[in-house]
């Protein structure tokens, strides 16, 4: 039976993205950044999870995913033909008309001071408080004025990545500090997600020509894992041997990879309840204006914990749409799943419409937060609305300071 539906997820993400090439003149819609890599890490949990200790896949999670993504895509077809109609379908879609170098000197200067001001803040906080993150939770570098920054540094690290060129140190030196402060942010998600976008967005605006071959693979792999070796030895491998923590990191990367979809899957196989805090799906919305009236702001992390593993490790993680219809049921649910899908698929509209670097960025954003689908949810998280007002605010001062000149 798991097997079954596993090749009807794979036919339904097939054709919708063929759909969607055809309506909206690309491949790089939402469809594909959140079916592609779900389809990739199941394979690999439905084939290797099991031999390594993991739970096997269940079926009613895949069938979940089959529900979902189609409702995701359906609003998607409804603004793409109503939109195509309205502009006659345009085939360059990733085009910018102006060139985003007319306030490049603005957006540096700005930069700098930020990236200074964080500097600060994290060199206070490892001399008084210490370097691991346990101990800098509580320090001025894990501050809310802080944290935004670094919201606000992601949105432009995309955007940096887009326009590097190798004679221009200071982008490097921002690449660098941005990586780094995440890095100290123990953030991993979030330290790929802004370099993918990156990466993404330079192919599409032409600044970067890929070659698909198993040595861009090996490279990709390469990055990720160094992304995680990084992040975790401040976190945990400072107190094991070179050989313990080798030890731990490749388990624990089994673990990061399979822990979504084994633990909504192991959710379901248990009967465990559904529709327990619609609220949870939109704690963006509920946390912004929690801070914008001073009122607390609420945890993000899943309190819902499953084994994934027959030895009790647990996990607070389902899956995008596994997520939605644990914390939402099935009706609410499918409503929360028309609205972001339909979120995705506007921003979309806005990128052909609008022609602007800055809006390409919050999309690249948004859909590399899909592509870690088969992880966990990031719309819940402040930043999905944090990094659309940076990107319009730069937007607008972009077309003032270019309409001056």
């Amino acid at each position: 039976m798991t097997l079954l539906i596993f090749i009807v997820f794979i036919i339904e993400s097939l054709v919708l993205i063929q759909i969607d090439r055809k309506i909206w003149g690309t491949y790089f819609t939402p469809i594909t950044f959140i079916s592609i890599p779900y389809i990739l890490i199941l394979t690999l949990a439905i084939l290797i999870a099991p031999l390594i200790g993991f739970y096997e896949v269940f079926w009613a999670s895949i069938l979940v995913w089959c529900i979902g993504l189609f409702v995701f895509w359906l609003p998607g077809f409804i603004i793409g033909v109503f939109f195509i109609r309205r502009t006659n379908r345009l085939k360059d879609v990733f085009y910018i008309d102006y060139p985003f170098i007319g306030n490049l000197k603005f957006i540096k200067q700005v930069t700098f001071i930020i990236i200074f001001l964080v500097y600060y803040l994290l060199l206070i906080s490892i001399k008084k408080y210490g370097v691991t993150f346990s101990e800098l939770e509580t320090s001025p570098f894990y501050s809310s004025l802080s944290s935004h920054l670094i919201v606000l540094l992601r949105y432009l690290l995309v955007i940096f990545i887009i326009i590097y060129k190798k004679e221009d140190k200071m982008l490097l030196f921002f690449i660098f500090s941005i990586l780094l402060f995440s890095i100290f942010h123990e953030s991993k998600s979030w330290m790929l997600i802004p370099v993918i976008s990156g990466i993404v967005g330079r192919y599409l605006l032409g600044n970067l020509k890929l070659e698909i071959s198993l040595k861009f693979f090996i490279y990709i792999v390469l990055a990720i894992f160094l992304v995680f070796y990084i992040t975790y030895y401040f976190s945990t491998g400072r107190n094991l041997s070179f050989h313990e923590y080798n030890a731990f990191l490749i388990k624990h990367i089994a673990k990061y990879a399979f822990a979504g979809i084994i633990s909504f899957s192991e959710h379901l196989r248990q009967g465990a309840e559904t529709g327990i805090d619609p609220s949870h799906i939109f704690r963006s919305f509920v946390n912004l204006t929690n801070f914008l009236t001073g009122e607390e702001i609420k945890d993000i992390p899943s309190n819902i914990w499953t084994s994934i593993e027959p030895g009790g490790f647990t996990v607070n993680v389902k899956t995008f749409f596994g997520s939605i219809y644990i914390y939402s049921g099935t009706m609410l649910g499918i409503l929360s799943i028309l609205l972001f899908g339909s979120l995705h698929y506007l921003l979309l509209s806005f990128v052909i419409s609008f022609k602007s670097l800055m809006i390409h960025a919050i999309y690249l954003l948004w859909t590399s937060m899909l592509l870690f689908g088969w992880f966990g949810i990031y719309v819940n998280n402040l930043s999905f609305i944090e990094l659309p007002v940076y990107g319009t605010l730069l937007y607008f001062i972009n077309n003032l300071r270019i309409a001056k000149t």
